[in-house]
């Protein structure tokens, strides 16, 4: 795992940013490993779990052991983490921090190549496993993909998994992708799993009040290099539970999808997205009233190739994020 901290940069009148590989400050050398079955994945959950004001780091490791890295850092010094001990797990494929009990202390939803889990925060970087009373069901897909929300009052979020390839079937990998799974809270517990199908090997989840309506939807964004032809891009009403349609002015997209970030980056109070794919990495303004509309060439998004201009074969685009890098007010894409 390579660990990139910014330091600031002058270069005649212009401030840059410089990244510098910090992975010296790990206390082992953390890697995402594995065969085919890890070819996607490797996420970070970065989380307070500690509550010191500090981010704390929990790996994926794929066929790897994930870890849990608490931040050591000095005020001021030098960037250090310890390794902390946690509920060992194989096959994850990547975590996401989430109160999911309300306690106050941050849980992790860990997604793997098998049961994923939840592992109920108890302060001071400690975890453990959901309790059974929490009744949830893990499966025993490969999951590659989550997003969660707070449905109307709702004080237990509603959870996402989406499921990439579905490898018992005898006819995979091809056209063999597997359905995806919401899970609603009851009380204070979770109800059974509901198929959310067709299923186009999910990588990458959001819910969002796209609309500003008030309503939260589910997009979906899926890998065409395992559906095929018989996929597309996906938008899911959470209620009632039903994916979007054309007749709803939804068109068809498709991808190889694999990531997606989502920011208001015209202030005009709705939210652009980003999907990031194999080839072009699709960018669509929000023109209000469910309409997206993809971004002309000229904006520079798409990125169709290595950006050195040394290899004419496509790029290919994984996790895509927004954030302002160098302190202008301005967002950038990462």
């Amino acid at each position: 795992m390579s660990f990139l901290a910014p330091e600031p940069v002058r270069a005649g009148n212009e401030t840059g940013v410089l990244f510098v590989d910090r992975a010296s400050a790990l206390p082992v050398r953390q890697s995402y490993e594995g065969e085919w079955n890890h070819f996607v994945g490797g996420g970070l959950a970065v989380l307070d779990c500690n509550d010191d004001g500090r981010p704390d780091v929990y790996a994926a490791g794929g066929s790897a052991p994930s870890r849990l890295f608490v931040n050591a850092s000095a005020k001021g010094g030098e960037i250090a983490f310890a390794e902390r001990p946690i509920q060992p797990l194989g096959a994850v494929t990547g975590a996401y921090p989430l109160d999911v009990d309300g306690d106050g202390h941050l849980d992790l939803v860990v997604l793997r190549d098998g049961p994923n889990m939840i592992l109920r925060g108890e302060g001071a970087c400690r975890f453990s496993s959901a309790p059974p009373e929490w009744t949830f069901d893990g499966g025993r897909e490969w999951t590659t993909s989550f997003s969660a929300t707070f449905e109307g009052d709702q004080d237990w979020p509603t959870l996402a998994f989406g499921n990439y390839v579905d490898k018992t079937d005898p006819q995979g990998p091809f056209e063999a992708c597997d359905r995806n799974y919401l899970i609603r809270p009851q009380g204070r517990a979770f109800g059974p799993r509901i198929a959310l199908e067709p299923g186009f090997c999910a990588l990458s989840m959001l819910v969002s009040d796209w609309k500003r309506n008030g309503v939260p939807d589910l997009r979906i964004s899926n890998d065409r290099q395992y559906y095929v032809r018989n996929g597309r891009e996906q938008m899911w009403h959470l209620e009632p539970l039903a994916e979007y349609t054309e007749a709803e002015g939804w068109p068809e997209l498709k991808l190889w999808g694999m990531g997606i970030a989502s920011r208001d980056i015209t202030g005009d109070g709705l939210p652009e997205v980003v999907l990031t794919s194999m080839g072009d990495q699709v960018l669509q303004f929000n023109e209000g009233g469910g309409v997206m509309r993809n971004a002309p060439w000229s904006v520079g998004t798409y990125s169709t190739v290595p950006y050195k201009g040394d290899d004419g074969r496509p790029s290919t685009g994984w996790h895509a994020e927004f954030g302002d890098v160098d302190n202008d007010g301005r967002d950038d894409l990462f």
